[in-house]
């Protein structure tokens, strides 16, 4: 029984697959259909039933009161999304630009202007 366990899982050898006449012979796996049988198209869904107790898109009533709390999230959030559009559009990029140019030391040629060079702990030079 335990010689028989593995059998299954071996990988073929290639004169297995090949053949000793040299003919490619390709595996074949086995299918069961166990439940499947020909049948008319009024049999196909004789078990299904008349109407799904879940639909794709849920139907379920509101109340007027949960309807008027969803109105009322919706425009909160929408009101802060409004809120946060202008407070970042009257704030601009340049506003930042600008003090970052104020405070850089800048030579003619508009380059960044190096005061002292980073060192390493490890390096042999003074």
């Amino acid at each position: 029984m335990e010689e028989d366990m593995g059998k299954g899982l071996q990988m073929k050898d290639q004169d297995e697959i090949i053949g000793k006449n040299g003919i490619f012979t390709k595996l074949r796996r086995r299918t069961t259909n166990d439940g499947a049988h020909a049948s008319s198209e009024d049999e196909q869904f004789e078990d299904a039933p008349q109407s799904p107790k879940l639909s794709a898109v849920s139907t379920v009533p509101r109340s007027k009161e949960e309807l008027e709390n969803f109105d009322k999230l919706n425009n909160t959030f929408s009101e802060r999304i409004n809120q946060l559009n202008v407070n970042e559009s009257t704030k601009g990029p340049s506003d930042d630009k600008a003090l970052e140019l104020e405070n850089d030391n800048l030579n003619e040629n508009k380059k960044h202007v190096v005061t002292s060079q980073g060192s390493r702990d490890d390096s042999e030079c003074a």
